[in-house]
C-alpha cells in the first residue's frame, strides 16, 4: 500500500462529490485545510487513544492553519455515550460503509493481519493511558487512514496496512506542512 501514501494521490473533492451523506463533509472540505481522519470504531482503544492524541495536538493544528474532523466507523449512540465529558475539540462524525469505501478504506483481510507486528504495544500504550474497549458498533477490522485536504483537494494521504500504522498527530502535522 505504500504506493497510495504519502503527498501522491491529489485529487479535487469535487470530483468526489458523492464522498458523504453526512451534512456538510464536503463543503467543509472545499475552503481552507482540513487533516481528516478516518479511525476505526471508537470502541477500539486504538482509535480512542488516537482521538485522545488528536486533541492534544488540536491547538497546533490551528495556530499551522489546519482544522481537524475525524470520522468514526461506530454507531452514532455508541459515539455519543462513548466519548469524554465535553466531547472532543474537533468535530467527530460517524461514517458509514460506504463512505469508508468512497475515500478507498478498506478492511484487513483477517485479524491476524489487522493486527500487524506492533499492535500489542499500541494497545498496551493506550491501556496504560486509560482506555478501555468499549461496546462494538463498527467493522472489527476497519484499516484506519488519515488524508490532508487544502482547498477542496487532498494533498496527502496515509491508508493504515494495520491498525496501529497510523502516524500521530505531530507526524501527520509534518507531513502537511
Amino acid at each position: 500500500m505504500s504506493d497510495r501514501n504519502g503527498k501522491i494521490f491529489c485529487t479535487s473533492i469535487a470530483s468526489l462529490s458523492h464522498i458523504s451523506k453526512q451534512a456538510g463533509l464536503a463543503a467543509r472540505l472545499q475552503d481552507g485545510r482540513t487533516a481528516l481522519w478516518f479511525l476505526r470504531d471508537q470502541s477500539c482503544v486504538l482509535a480512542q487513544y488516537h482521538l485522545f492524541l488528536m486533541a492534544q495536538a488540536a491547538e497546533v493544528f490551528l495556530e499551522k492553519g489546519w482544522r481537524m474532523l475525524a470520522i468514526v466507523d461506530s454507531d452514532p449512540a455508541v459515539l455519543e455515550r462513548e466519548s469524554p465529558v465535553g466531547g472532543w475539540p474537533f468535530p467527530v462524525l460517524c461514517g458509514d460503509e460506504a463512505l469508508f469505501r468512497r475515500w478507498g478504506i478498506g478492511t484487513a483481510a483477517s485479524a491476524e493481519v489487522l493486527g500487524g507486528p506492533h499492535v500489542q504495544e499500541a494497545i498496551a500504550r493506550a491501556k496504560n493511558a486509560g482506555f478501555v474497549h468499549g461496546t462494538d458498533s463498527g467493522d472489527p477490522l476497519r484499516l484506519p487512514a488519515v488524508f490532508g485536504v487544502a482547498e477542496g483537494k487532498i494533498v496527502y494521504c496515509h491508508y493504515a496496512a494495520t491498525g496501529e500504522d497510523l502516524p500521530d498527530p505531530a507526524e501527520t502535522l509534518s507531513a502537511l506542512a
